[in-house]
């Protein structure tokens, strides 16, 4: 008894295979990724007077001291250093965090992925239950 042949053609395979790879070359990942790594976060001691910029990856772009702070001596530098450099970190954390959150939503490029390949899960399933309606 041979099997029945299945029309690849009425399962939308070649529809299917575009969509596929339009998915794949979108690559939500590479430009979520590019996004953080092109974060800049500034910070501040308490008093102000040293300003620290980070970037995502822990890396400091820059940094800039008053002068006057100079004459305090090395442990009110290290304390003012540290305060702004934590401040900065905190603040490339929750820029990271809101980039995340905003990318995953419905609408962002990660949510639009899924929503797309739901789409795709979608169209062949209906395909597959039209074939085997036919056998």
């Amino acid at each position: 008894m041979s099997q029945p042949s299945i029309d690849l053609g009425a399962l939308g395979a070649d529809a299917l295979e575009v969509q596929v790879n339009e998915l794949q070359e979108q690559s939500p990942a590479d430009e979520l990724v590019r996004s953080i790594e092109e974060i800049e976060a500034t910070g501040e001691s308490e008093d102000g007077r040293v300003r620290v910029v980070m970037r995502a990856d822990g890396t400091m772009a820059d940094i800039s001291i008053e002068p006057r702070l100079l004459r305090e001596g090395s442990e009110a530098v290290a304390e003012a250093v540290k305060q702004a450099v934590n401040s900065a970190g905190g603040e490339a954390r929750a820029q990271m965090t809101r980039r995340l959150e905003d990318e995953t939503r419905p609408g962002g490029q990660f949510g639009e992925a899924l929503q797309s390949l739901q789409g795709i899960i979608d169209q062949v399933l209906t395909s597959v239950a039209r074939v085997e309606s036919r056998l």
